[in-house]
């Protein structure tokens, strides 16, 4: 299922800004008691510090740390606090490398980011903790009343009263005739809606869109009740809800084939891989230089494999590989993809596949606007025309530029696809990529890609 980028606005962020900045400040206390050299250069530590804690509080919000605790997991916390974490220390790195000419950060700041994480996060654990045990004892809890065909009301009433540390009760169940489209809300619920000392805090709707004439009724009815009004649609009807819509020249119009790679956001994206094309060639220019030997070296013909792919749009772009096979000759309009064993790979061929170094001139693509360091990795041409037949919305890859690595390849779905169902899992991941893309998002990718996508026993 693929969900949508629109979050609500939580009144307490203001507080938890506050609450993180005053840890913060505790932190930057602790690093001072700690270390000597801090004191002794405490100008420059109070302004580093300072500028870590307002990154950090920004990355908390763009990262949905100060969403609501009552809808998410621990998990969803330490995730979130843990990406941000790593997030700032990588930018301050880099600018402290780039600054100072030196690749190692002082000692005091590791202890000023790992005190700042545990304490952060460590307090949202407390709370938390807290309020599970208290909603699951019936204290600060919603009640919800489920509207709707039986199938889905018991589902979800289930589900709630199984999890009653998520902070809901069953207020009661009411039932609509699955094969009408007629019905119409008793007069003594209706007078309990409206009573504010009895109505249940929320009215869940459970209708798919096919009944819009009945949930508009319903709304219509329940005009004046004291409780919140939610509709929660069928699967089937998620497809279309999960997109935006905007105005266009007076007219409402819903993007069902949505991503929010425009605008500013595609040009943060395309800054983005600028600058961190420029950094990792640099840092990884000895290893270049190391396959460049051992390439030519081992076998005979180019150091470099071109091959024209599909880029952004469907235009054809050429994109560079370290070559990994002996030179062959393939037959016309048919790339046979790598396997198990192939007898075309050179010595270091099957190395190289399986570490992705072969991948890494395509950062000179990203540099020459080819190809993004994330997206849809690129197929050979011809599988485009064959998958493009066999998988649905196949093409819509190519609303964004390809990328040396991507959410299908960091969730596994990486080498060859033997199967049709394979091509779609990762078509499908694709699309769920370009459809909620953030920069977070694509950090959080490369991040995975540098501890678990290089090597892979899928790539031959």
């Amino acid at each position: 299922m693929r969900a949508n980028n629109v979050v609500q606005s939580y009144h307490l962020t203001p507080v938890l800004v506050f609450i993180d900045a005053f840890l913060m400040m505790i932190t930057t206390g602790v690093v001072y008691l700690s270390f000597e050299s801090f004191r002794n250069e405490q100008e420059f530590g109070l302004l580093v510090s300072t500028i870590c804690g307002v990154l950090l509080i920004m990355t908390y919000s763009l990262g949905g740390v100060y969403q609501a605790w009552r809808h998410k997991t621990h998990l969803y916390f330490f995730t979130r606090v843990g990406f941000s974490w790593l997030l700032v220390v990588f930018a301050v790195w880099v600018a402290y490398a780039v600054i100072s000419q030196q690749l190692y950060l002082p000692s005091w700041l590791y202890l000023w980011f790992f005190v700042a994480g545990l304490l952060t996060y460590g307090y949202r654990l407390f709370i938390g903790l807290v309020l599970q045990w208290s909603r699951a004892r019936g204290f600060n809890n919603k009640t919800i009343l489920f509207i709707g065909e039986k199938a889905s009301v018991d589902e979800m009433s289930a589900y709630f009263s199984e999890n009653r540390h998520f902070g809901f009760d069953v207020f009661g169940q009411v039932y609509v005739d699955d094969e009408s489209d007629d019905f119409t809300l008793p007069e003594s619920l209706l007078a309990t809606l409206q009573d504010e000392g009895n109505a249940p805090t929320e009215l869940w709707l459970c209708l798919p869109l096919a009944k819009s004439a009945m949930i508009k009724n319903m709304v219509f009815a329940l005009k004046n009740s004291a409780s919140d009004i939610r509709l929660v649609p069928q699967l089937d009807d998620q497809m279309l809800l999960s997109h935006p819509y905007q105005a266009i020249m007076g007219l409402n119009v819903v993007d069902l084939n949505y991503s929010p790679l425009h605008g500013v956001n595609h040009a943060i994206k395309a800054v983005t891989d600028i600058v961190f094309s420029i950094v990792i060639l640099v840092l990884i220019s000895p290893v270049m230089i190391t396959l460049i030997c051992a390439v030519k070296l081992t076998s005979k013909g180019p150091v470099l494999f071109v091959q024209q792919r599909n880029g952004a749009g469907g235009k054809i772009v050429n994109i560079y590989k370290f070559r990994s096979m002996k030179v062959h000759k393939e037959s016309e309009n048919k790339v046979t993809q790598a396997t198990k064993g192939d007898s075309r790979l050179t010595p270091i061929g099957g190395f190289i596949r399986r570490t992705s170094l072969d991948e890494l001139p395509q950062f000179i693509n990203v540099l020459q606007g080819r190809m993004s360091i994330v997206g849809p990795r690129p197929h050979a041409r011809s599988h485009n025309s064959e998958y493009s037949r066999l998988v649905d919305s196949y093409m819509s890859r190519h609303r964004v530029k390809p990328g040396i690595t991507g959410w299908a390849q960091v969730n596994g779905f990486r080498g060859e696809t033997d199967t049709l169902d394979k091509m779609e899992d990762r078509v499908s991941y694709d699309l769920w990529y370009i459809e909620n893309w953030s920069w977070g998002l694509d950090v959080k990718i490369i991040i995975k890609t540098v501890f678990k996508g290089f090597i892979n026993k899928n790539a031959y």
